[in-house]
């Protein structure tokens, strides 16, 4: 969720298809489907909260939040996808899908990992 939420929020816009790309990861995952709407309300919520305080440190505990190598490429593959989603990625998604790569370790563009 703060990964889609950082990538989606990069320009400060949210175009809506990021949003429809953001429900569709959401309604593919199995553990995120499972959570009942209010309690994904207060998920995101929270995770946009500290994506606004402090985008840098939001993103560099990621490392720390995803400790297995399927989970950093799967989540990378996630910040692609939403940043692709509406087009051809912005210099500031392009910035946080470069300080997403760098927190988790990975090559841009290095995983061809199914964000679904």
């Amino acid at each position: 969720v703060r990964i889609m939420i950082a990538v989606a929020g990069a320009d400060r816009v949210t175009d809506i298809r990021e949003f429809r790309t953001a429900e569709h990861i959401v309604q593919s995952d199995r553990r995120l489907r499972a959570v009942k709407p209010e309690t994904y309300k207060s998920i995101v919520k929270a995770q946009a909260r500290i994506v606004d305080a402090d985008l840098a440190t939001a993103v560099g505990s990621l490392k720390t939040l995803l400790r297995t190598t399927g989970e950093r490429q799967r989540a990378y593959a996630i910040a692609r996808r939403m940043a692709q989603s509406d087009g051809t990625p912005g210099k500031k998604e392009t910035a946080v899908l470069a300080a997403i790569a760098k927190s988790l370790r990975i090559e841009p563009g290095d995983t061809d990992a199914s964000p679904t």
